[in-house]
């Protein structure tokens, strides 16, 4: 977020993590997606922390 003056877009922050490998991101990380076994559709793990931890972010900023 310092890097992009104190906001982005999450697809910005997104693009910001897997191309700099802040904590050993790789692009794969970010952006691949697994078949969940039990609906047989394709979801990204990686948005789920990604998700959490804006809305905790948003939090604390309230």
């Amino acid at each position: 977020m310092r890097e992009m003056g104190g906001s982005g877009s999450r697809k910005e922050i997104r693009r910001l993590i897997a191309d700099n490998g802040y904590d050993g991101f790789t692009q794969e990380d970010v952006y691949g997606t697994i078949t969940s076994s039990r609906s047989g559709k394709d979801y990204c793990p990686f948005m789920f922390d990604f998700n959490f931890g804006l809305k905790n972010l948003r939090q604390l900023q309230e």
